[in-house]
C-alpha cells in the first residue's frame, strides 16, 4: 500500500476569526507537502448541520474554493484521543472532496437517497466511494476497525437517528469487507 495522503494536527491552534474556527489539523500530500485539506472545529456545528462533522468549500486562506472538514465536540475527542480512528474521518472526508461529490457547491450528499439506500440495505455510491479511497490510502483492517468503532459509539449514544446510522456503518462494513483492496 503505498499512501499518498497524510493527516497532521496543528499544535498551535490557528483561529479563523471570521467564522470563530479552530484549524486543528490538516491533510497533506506526502509527495509535494502541499495542503489538501484543513480540519476545523466549530462547537455549533450541529446548530447548522445534522451531522457531527461536515464537508464543504469555504474561503480559507487565500483559496476561495478551500477543502474544509468542520467537526464538532464529539469528534474533536476523537481526534486527540484515538487519532487512528480519526484519520479514516479524514480520509473517507477527503474521498468526497476528491470523488467529486461536494462540486456543486453544497456540503452536504444528498440526505433522501441516502436514507432510502439504508432503507433498502444498500450504500450509496458516494458514501461507498469515499469509504473505498479511505481504504487504498490507510488499508482495509483500519477502515473496518473504524466503522467498528463508530458502530459502538453510536450504540452507546442511543438517540433516535442512531439506528439508521448504525444499519448505514453495518452496510458500509460488509461493504468494504467484499472488496480486493
Amino acid at each position: 500500500m503505498s499512501r499518498k495522503y497524510e493527516l497532521m494536527k496543528c499544535f498551535d491552534y490557528l483561529k479563523d476569526y471570521k467564522t470563530g474556527r479552530l484549524e486543528v489539523g490538516k491533510v497533506v500530500n506526502i509527495e509535494s507537502q502541499e495542503d489538501i485539506m484543513y480540519i476545523m472545529y466549530d462547537k455549533d456545528i450541529v446548530k447548522y448541520s445534522k451531522y457531527r462533522a461536515c464537508s464543504t468549500k469555504i474561503n480559507y486562506r487565500g483559496n476561495e474554493n478551500q477543502w474544509v472538514t468542520i467537526i464538532g465536540p464529539e469528534y474533536l475527542e476523537i481526534f486527540r484521543k484515538h487519532p487512528l480512528i480519526f484519520e479514516f474521518v479524514a480520509m473517507h472526508e477527503l474521498g468526497h472532496f476528491i470523488n467529486g461529490d461536494l462540486d456543486n457547491g453544497g456540503s452536504e450528499i444528498d440526505r433522501e437517497q441516502r436514507k432510502e439506500c439504508i432503507e433498502n440495505h444498500q450504500v450509496s455510491k458516494a458514501e461507498e466511494m469515499a469509504d473505498i479511497f479511505a481504504a487504498r490510502e490507510l488499508g482495509k483492517s483500519r477502515v473496518i476497525a473504524a466503522l467498528d468503532y463508530t458502530i459502538k459509539s453510536r450504540r452507546t449514544l442511543g438517540d433516535n437517528k442512531s439506528k439508521l446510522a448504525i444499519e448505514e456503518l453495518e452496510n458500509r462494513k460488509k461493504l468494504i469487507k467484499k472488496y480486493n483492496l
